[in-house]
């Protein structure tokens, strides 16, 4: 399954918005196929148009285009060529087929997504009889409208599911490895923020593998409701998945805040960075308040109840830093025994988080992702 996403350009055309990646990529180089759809009357077989760009891994992991050259100004006998393998070539096809099929849904003003099975994949999903196939792979032709989609899940629950399991397994891909490259950057805890709030499952199996549910973002601790203004705000309130469950405090700070000191404080000792001491500090002030005032104002303490959530030495959870900057054994020491000898909250870095995630969907896929 391929998740291809299109942003209207006029009335008549539109980009896809991700490249088509043509053949695998090296640690440096890769090329790509930059389509755009159009709305052309006069031929609508003709309705995909676009560019195979050369593109540079640039040293923060993000990748650009190569400079192009004006023809126009090649002299007699000059000239430009690459080669494309016959992996690219099949990649470049492919790339065009799928451009086609979305530019015959027509163009649609703004933004929209689009999820797109190759006809082969129906065989990889699951197995179903051949007299049916067909008519599946007819469905998928027609982009599977609302109203396929519903006939599907009566007709056929079970292929209706895993088709839906797939779609979920494809958007997790995606955005673990949008995760990987932001690890890379340098945004702020307003980013973070978003990206988590928008991909929760990415804490899937909490910190001591318990499912985490997103309860509230940004919410208050003290004072007045959850959702409304009150003396200490958090980032996340999250809670435990089971009969009974317990809530969960989670504080998001960014992928490049220092986890310690650059100077050693004594005899191999390295001191905590004040920004990690103050958000630990933080979490275990904001658990205490929620614990003994916002959990038991009277409107949050009778939700939680009917919903069989409860608040006891509620667990906080603190997202910081990356692993990579414990690069001798007196840092990795340092840091290590310090979050090993708290009891709350419970550390993880950035890093460490991506792998969970990786873990997660790799329990959805058990292909290897890198």
């Amino acid at each position: 399954m391929t998740i291809v996403t299109t942003e209207s350009t006029s009335k008549n055309t539109a980009d896809i918005i991700d490249d088509f990646i043509l053949g695998d990529e090296t640690r440096t180089t890769r090329k790509v196929f930059r389509a755009s759809i159009v709305d052309n009357p006069k031929d609508p077989e003709s309705n995909v148009r676009g560019f195979i760009i050369h593109q540079k891994k640039k040293p923060s992991g993000l990748w650009e285009d190569t400079k192009s050259i004006n023809l126009a100004t090649l002299k007699g006998g000059e000239g430009v060529k690459f080669e494309l393998r016959s992996a690219q070539i099949k990649d470049l096809y492919n790339a065009i087929e799928k451009s086609r099929r979305i530019a015959n849904d027509g163009i649609t003003r703004g933004k929209r997504e689009y999820y797109i099975l190759d006809n082969d994949e129906i065989e990889q999903i699951v197995s179903i009889p051949e007299n049916q196939k067909d008519l599946i792979k007819g469905l998928l032709k027609q982009n599977l409208s609302e109203e396929i989609w519903k006939e599907l899940i009566d007709v056929e629950p079970d292929l209706a599911s895993k088709l839906a399991y797939s779609r979920i397994q494809t958007n997790r891909l995606k955005v673990l490895n949008q995760f990987k490259e932001d690890l890379n950057g340098s945004h702020d805890e307003t980013y973070w923020q978003k990206f988590f709030e928008d991909n929760t499952w990415i804490f899937g199996y909490g910190l001591n593998y318990q499912f985490l549910n997103l309860i509230s973002s940004q919410p208050h601790y003290g004072g007045t409701q959850v959702n409304r203004k009150g003396a200490q705000q958090g980032d996340y309130l999250m809670k435990t998945s089971a009969k009974t469950k317990f809530t969960v405090l989670v504080e998001i700070k960014k992928e490049n805040t220092d986890l310690l000191h650059s100077i050693k404080y004594r005899n191999g000792a390295y001191h905590l960075s004040k920004e990690v001491v103050g958000a630990v500090s933080q979490i275990q002030v904001n658990s205490k308040t929620w614990e003994t005032d916002g959990s038991n104002q009277s409107v949050n303490k009778e939700e939680f109840l009917q919903s069989n959530i409860f608040t006891h030495e509620p667990k906080g959870i603190l997202v910081v830093g990356n692993t990579n900057q414990l690069d001798t054994f007196e840092k990795r020491n340092s840091f290590e025994l310090f979050r090993q000898n708290i009891n709350n909250p419970e550390i993880i870095t950035f890093d460490e988080l991506y792998e969970r995630a990786k873990y997660i969907v790799g329990e959805l896929n058990p292909k290897e992702i890198v």
